[in-house]
């Protein structure tokens, strides 16, 4: 597989976003520092919630590698895990622009607009 192809630069964003998520709660999960993101949510919406974005960013990884491996149902899963961090990416920024937080909005609409490309080239439309 060429990395330089859509599918191979869609594998790599696919990796990096998924481990990211990880990243991310794995953090905040660890220090216990969940109530310090400032959202209204109770325990059980946070925990739905996060585990909704591990299980994109599980599927994420494991669809970016399989391109790597030319396992027939990367594409496949990579369409379906773009979706939902589709929907993650246009969701999530909502507590930030309720707080005015503008780089946090910034760099949602950046991975919107990313994601969009990635599921669009995995299509052929660009």
């Amino acid at each position: 597989m060429d990395f330089f192809s859509a599918i191979g630069l869609v594998s790599i964003y696919s990796i990096l976003v998924g481990i990211s998520i990880i990243g991310f709660w794995g953090f905040f999960l660890g220090t216990r520092q969940i109530s310090k993101l400032g959202s209204k949510q109770t325990p059980i919406e946070i925990g739905y919630h996060v585990a909704a974005e591990v299980l994109t960013a599980g599927l994420l990884v494991i669809a970016g590698i399989g391109p790597v491996y030319s396992l027939g149902w990367g594409r496949s899963l990579s369409l379906i895990a773009l979706g939902m961090l589709l929907y993650a990416v246009i969701n999530s920024p909502g507590l930030y622009a309720a707080k005015k937080n503008v780089p946090m909005i910034a760099m949602f609409s950046v991975l919107t607009v990313l994601t969009l490309a990635a599921i669009l080239g995995l299509v052929g439309i660009i």
